[in-house]
């Protein structure tokens, strides 16, 4: 069994991993884009969708789950975000 700490640590991360994900799905209808549609185009499944978004929020290097070529462009992406934001 977890002691209180444990159990207070995964419910901080299960509440951050939520938060990800809703936000992610806000950021997509905002601009435009249905879930469901965005799911279909890429060929994923909610959990894959979730990952995406734990990786977009830094909470997660872990995109095994996902298309070659997508975990692909994610990676590249923060990459390149992280190399223009140093120049």
């Amino acid at each position: 069994m977890e002691s209180p700490r444990e159990y207070q640590e995964i419910k901080q991360q299960i509440r951050k991993e939520t938060d990800a994900e809703i936000a992610f799905g806000e950021f997509l209808e905002r601009s435009g884009v249905d879930c469901d549609a965005f799911m279909q185009q890429w060929r994923i499944n909610q959990s894959q969708f979730n990952a995406i978004s734990h990786y977009l929020f830094g909470l997660t290097d872990d995109l095994s789950m996902l298309p070659p070529a997508l975990a692909a462009m994610l990676k590249a992406s923060r990459q390149l975000s992280i190399k223009s934001a140093a120049a």
